[in-house]
């Protein structure tokens, strides 16, 4: 996927397939992250259990509670920062896919049908 430095939106599935797929290395399941240490040529993992594990890369996709942001903001010395603790804001989101194909069928021409989209709701 080339965006040329622009922002790409896909799902979370489909990120982690292409992350496991195109994974050099090996892939760690059943392990809670507890830290990182950057040492310039790899970046040591150290995880709950006491097992370490070495990368190139580090990519956190752990969630909203990500404990690998909150350690690299921890790191950069951002302990104030909202991205290090989210909290509930009160809004809902709910997501899903349509095929194009349907769109095209019920609403021929839909600007949804040549790009993605997103609609936000205001509150009630």
């Amino acid at each position: 996927m080339e965006t040329q430095g622009a922002a790409a939106r896909f799902h979370r599935a489909e990120l982690l397939q292409v992350l496991y797929e195109k994974s050099m290395g090996e892939v760690h399941l059943s392990h809670r992250f507890v830290s990182y240490e950057d040492v310039g040529s790899e970046v040591i993992l150290k995880f709950e259990n006491g097992v370490t594990a070495t990368c190139d890369i580090l990519v956190g996709v752990d969630g909203i509670r990500s404990t690998v942001r909150r350690f690299f903001l921890e790191k950069q010395g951002h302990f104030m920062s909202p991205s290090r603790n989210p909290y509930w804001s009160g809004a809902y989101a709910y997501r899903g896919l349509i095929p194009v194909e349907d769109l095209q069928k019920e609403f021929p021409g839909h600007n949804g049908c040549k790009e993605a989209m997103m609609v936000r709701c205001p509150r009630a």
